[in-house]
């Protein structure tokens, strides 16, 4: 693996990137004991080596009902899912981003290397575009969307962890 796949910030999601506003950097949520011993500055120095990002809060923030990916509603509407955009035609309408995404969702899986990964095979992602996904997404498609995710050959799966009726 090279160091450009190592560096996180040179990474293509597939999608916009955030603005800098829209991130945050993830602070260790227990401290090690060398920074307990040194007042903290051992961890700060460490979690310079590796920094990681997140966004800065959930809002505006909802999850697709068909792939699982998440992403801020405005770029659900000004650019569609990445994955989904051919069956569930999202880009630009409001209406549709309604129906077919949820805000309600648990979890978060960042995807860098779906193809390669278990974690991807698990969640049934790893055919879809790098970037953030829901463990699980609360809602279900329309009758009439699922109608058209079946006609287009495409089985439908709830994210929700829910069979179909």
């Amino acid at each position: 693996m090279s160091d450009h796949d190592d560096d996180m910030e040179d990474e293509d999601f597939g999608g916009e990137n955030l603005e800098d506003d829209d991130l945050e950097e993830e602070r260790p949520s227990r401290p090690s004991s060398a920074s307990k011993r040194t007042g903290g500055a051992a961890a700060s120095s460490a979690a310079g080596a590796r920094e990681s990002f997140i966004p800065a809060d959930r809002r505006g923030l909802r999850a697709c009902l068909l792939c699982s990916i998440i992403q801020k509603d405005k770029e659900f509407r000004r650019h569609g899912c990445p994955n989904c955009e051919e069956v569930l035609a999202m880009r630009g309408s409001d209406e549709k981003v309604a129906e077919c995404t949820s805000t309600r969702f648990e979890g978060m899986i960042a995807m860098l290397n779906p193809e390669k990964s278990w974690v991807a095979r698990w969640q049934r992602v790893d055919k879809f575009t790098r970037g953030l996904y829901a463990i699980k997404v609360i809602g279900v498609l329309p009758d009439g969307v699922v109608d058209d995710i079946e006609a287009a050959g495409i089985t439908y799966s709830r994210r929700d962890g829910t069979e179909i009726d």
